[in-house]
């Protein structure tokens, strides 16, 4: 009896023992990761958990949540590029590129840090959240979805109150999604479907300039009716902004290839809907706009995104940024 109980002290003991050792060897390997890539930090003055550095040739995202990848990644990297950046955010589990400079204009990297934010969904409510955003100190896009409740009424109160009004519009999702019905693209439709459906959307939300997807995972992806919908765009006049719901979308390169204005979303803000996180989203979607002159960025009418708004506007105005309509990013990058 006595032996075992000695046996077992001994297996506690040696236990702790190796669980001490770990614990040290990792706050040695925090402590060296933090001593060596200081000199890499880039700090805002709003708290955001997207962590700015400059790390060995390529740009990254990594998830700031698991904190031992994160360090490993870092310390990875042996040197600190000054012409890369690497953005931890919380929001990523994986290592993916972050900014490609061959896509940056050069036209719009001599402009200001422009930031165009575009609000969907108008149209299902008409309450003190709607009336909420139409007080917004900026100039903003709101996107409104044809044929709901207060479709009409919203594109009306939008154009009178001195917002860009884009049409938003309903495409075929991968998955189910319900709801309008009368005017949701189909990749099963024919031609003159389309071009009928998309005719009447642009009806339904007069003083529209432009458009863009309501969730289109599959027909945004399909080239035979993302050509239909830029026939008609080009006719009337209007860009397209590629939302990227998808990242089988072919938008940008049909847009571009018939001639039709387009560009395409940069930061989802509240794929979270959470003050916090929404915040944090809208300031990365700054620090894009540090990197390329400008910057798109997409949230919906939700009474969150509106507080985030509200609180993030006027702090990155006095910080000199300038937020533009969609329509002037895209007259800026055409030119």
């Amino acid at each position: 009896m006595e032996r075992t109980i000695v046996d077992s002290m001994n297996m506690v003991r040696r236990s702790v023992y190796k669980v001490g050792i770990c614990l040290l060897w990792l706050f040695l390997l925090l402590s060296y990761v933090r001593k060596n890539v200081s000199a890499c930090e880039v700090h805002y003055n709003h708290f955001n958990p997207s962590i700015v550095r400059n790390v060995g040739g390529k740009a990254y995202r990594i998830n700031t949540e698991s904190r031992f990848l994160y360090d490993f990644k870092v310390l990875s990297a042996e040197s600190c590029a000054s012409n890369h950046v690497v953005a931890l955010t919380a929001d990523d589990s994986v290592v993916v590129p972050y900014f490609s400079d061959d896509v940056v204009s050069s036209n719009i990297k001599e402009l200001s840090r422009l930031i165009a934010i575009v609000i969907d969904d108008f149209g299902y409510r008409n309450d003190w959240v709607f009336d909420g955003f139409l007080d917004l100190d900026a100039d903003l896009t709101y996107a409104v979805i044809p044929g709901n409740l207060f479709s009409s009424s919203s594109a009306s109160m939008i154009y009178d109150n001195g917002y860009e009004l884009v049409v938003h519009m309903p495409m075929e999702a991968i998955g189910y999604a319900p709801g309008e019905v009368n005017f949701r693209l189909l990749t099963s439709m024919s031609e003159s479907i389309i071009l009928s459906k998309v005719l009447s959307a642009i009806d339904a939300v007069p003083n529209a300039v432009g458009m863009n997807n309501h969730q289109g995972s599959l027909f945004t992806a399909d080239e035979f009716g993302m050509k239909r919908v830029g026939s008609v765009l080009k006719d009337v006049g209007m860009y397209y902004l590629d939302s990227l719901t998808s990242p089988e979308s072919v938008g940008y390169g049909v847009m571009s290839t018939i001639g039709v204005p387009v560009v395409t979303r940069d930061v989802f803000l509240d794929s979270k809907d959470d003050v916090n996180h929404i915040v944090d989203q809208i300031y990365r979607l700054a620090y894009v706009a540090d990197n390329k002159g400008y910057a798109i960025g997409i949230g919906h009418i939700r009474l969150n995104t509106l507080l985030a708004l509200q609180e993030s506007i006027s702090d990155l105005q006095e910080k000199g940024y300038e937020f533009v309509f969609v329509s002037e990013i895209v007259s800026s990058s055409s030119k």
